[in-house]
């Protein structure tokens, strides 16, 4: 959908709150661990 340079990127939208930016960021992190 973006491209070439796009591929192997994550593209993030920050339409929220900054808490909810972190519980994400949380929750992601312990995905990747």
């Amino acid at each position: 959908a973006f491209g070439p340079t796009g591929q192997g990127h994550l593209r993030l939208s920050f339409c929220v709150s900054q808490e909810e930016i972190h519980k994400a960021f949380d929750r992601m992190e312990a995905y990747f661990k």
